[in-house]
């Protein structure tokens, strides 16, 4: 007989323990974190210190971990936040300009280095004389990092780099 089953407690007690869990995942605030931002209008190649910074809680993960110290590689409006990408630990050199590119791991930050610029299907390259401004050492294989080169190669290079037709040497 149907009506003389014991009542389904079990489930009762699952269900309960799931919306009360479900309750306690939306009241729980999201971790936030001290995130660097801009306090003034800060200028490319200008050193950053800690009166030209303001700090702001932000959401924990929303922002890349950055260390604010260094010399700008661009102008950064008020009020933005100072990304890794924003800074650079050498300063570039008067007229240079800087270009994203994998550094390899031989290459020190503020070290000499050469960028082949080929053409698709050439055997020759263009050398370019260049200055690592950013780079990870100790790193297997290359790491992201970024390469000041002279404004008279600087088209050229960047061309190379988006059509993905350049390396960066290190050493000798």
């Amino acid at each position: 007989m149907y009506w003389l089953a014991p009542p389904p407690t079990r489930r009762y007690v699952a269900a309960a323990l799931l919306v009360l869990a479900a309750v306690t995942w939306d009241l729980v605030p999201e971790p936030t974190t001290e995130y660097p931002y801009a306090g003034s209008e800060l200028v490319a190649g200008t050193p950053v210190d800690e009166a030209d910074i303001r700090w702001r809680r932000v959401a924990s993960r929303v922002l890349p971990v950055t260390v604010p110290h260094g010399v700008l590689r661009v102008d950064v409006a008020e009020g933005e936040p100072l990304l890794p990408s924003h800074l650079t630990d050498v300063p570039v050199p008067e007229g240079w300009w800087v270009v994203e590119v994998e550094v390899p791991p031989g290459a020190v930050v503020g070290g000499p280095v050469r960028v082949a610029v080929t053409a698709t299907g050439a055997l020759e390259a263009t050398l370019v004389e260049g200055v690592v401004v950013r780079g990870s050492a100790g790193r297997l294989g290359g790491s992201p990092g970024a390469v000041a080169v002279p404004e008279s190669a600087s088209a050229l290079v960047a061309a190379a780099a988006r059509s993905n037709q350049l390396v960066v040497l290190a050493g000798g």
